[in-house]
């Protein structure tokens, strides 16, 4: 496996998008792309661009993605056991049921 650099640089765009509410306030966005190239920029204003060079931190990558999976993987179970609880409830609901004969 190829190790990281120590650096990484990227171009980023500064942009403003108007608000809704209140109309006279933009908020500042930085993007890694150029929004204006491309048939949709969604209402962003490129203010300028820059270049940015941050500092790789050292890790573990094996066990950077292992975890990362681990924690997916925990997050689609417990949404699983969340809907398969609201199936038992209503399973529970529809055996509870008294079937009466209408006089």
């Amino acid at each position: 496996m190829k190790a990281l650099p120590n650096t990484f640089t990227q171009t980023l765009f500064i942009c403003a998008t108007r608000r809704h509410v209140p109309e006279t306030t933009y908020d500042l966005t930085l993007l890694s792309f150029d929004p204006t190239e491309g048939e949709n920029f969604g209402g962003y204003i490129v203010l300028g661009s820059t270049e940015v060079t941050v500092k790789v931190p050292a890790c573990d990558l094996i066990k950077a993605e292992v975890a990362a999976l681990e924690n997916a993987r925990n997050q689609v179970l417990a949404e699983a056991q969340v809907q398969a609880n609201r199936f038992t409830h209503q399973i529970q609901q529809l055996l509870c049921i008294e079937h009466q004969v209408q006089p």
